[in-house]
């Protein structure tokens, strides 16, 4: 599998992620009914982070850095890779990823997202990764391979499969226009809005 004609795998300029303001979102519709009850129909399953991304440009050196990125993904029309320097990180204590059934199999990763009791944890699948460490019943283990998401091995029956590992997120501009101005050297106000995307592979141009 390879990514979408509509991706360019390439990172957002790491230092320009630091200082932005957004969080994860999500897509919920809420039917009034007459007794005033409510009925809520959840359309997102899989949560979309949206930023301003705006909120960080101190430089000449930096807006410049803004403007070639955004130019060369066409404002809207290509994706990228992007760290979410709040919640980029699976760690550092091991994430349980599945009890293994034996036997060489594939499994998309992600990352588990729920307090200690919660009966509705949430995943969020992840396809590219830094640092990777995969446990085999909390032993670290090399006996794996990774591509796109998909970590494929060959655990024995019931042994634990943990992570750990930093990630990044698929996300285009939500926007065609740049906004710049000479007081960007003094940001307030002035939006780059980005959003997260589901995954880089149904993506096309």
């Amino acid at each position: 599998m390879a990514w979408g004609a509509g991706h360019d795998d390439i990172i957002f300029p790491p230092g320009i992620a630091y200082g932005r303001v957004g969080g994860i979102s999500f897509l919920t519709e809420v039917i009034q009914k007459r007794n005033s009850k409510e009925k809520r129909n959840q359309v997102w399953e899989i949560g979309a982070a949206k930023w301003d991304v705006s909120k960080n440009l101190k430089s000449q050196a930096e807006l410049n850095t803004i403007i070639n990125f955004f130019s060369a993904r066409r404002a809207k029309a290509f994706s990228f890779w992007i760290k979410d320097v709040i919640d980029y990180e699976i760690g550092p204590t091991p994430q349980l990823i599945e009890v293994a059934p034996g036997g060489s199999h594939d499994i998309q990763i992600f990352k588990t997202y729920a307090n200690a009791g919660d009966p509705r944890p949430y995943y969020h699948p992840i396809y590219k990764v830094d640092n990777l460490v995969v446990y085999d019943n909390d032993t670290p283990t090399g006996s794996y391979t990774f591509l796109e998401g998909i970590l494929t091995h060959s655990f024995i029956a019931s042994h634990t499969v943990k992570i750990t590992c930093t990630f990044y997120k698929v996300a285009r501009f939500d926007s065609d226009h740049l906004p710049l101005s000479l007081d960007t050297y003094n940001f307030s106000g002035v939006g780059i809005p980005v959003i997260e995307l589901k995954d880089p592979f149904d993506d096309e141009v």
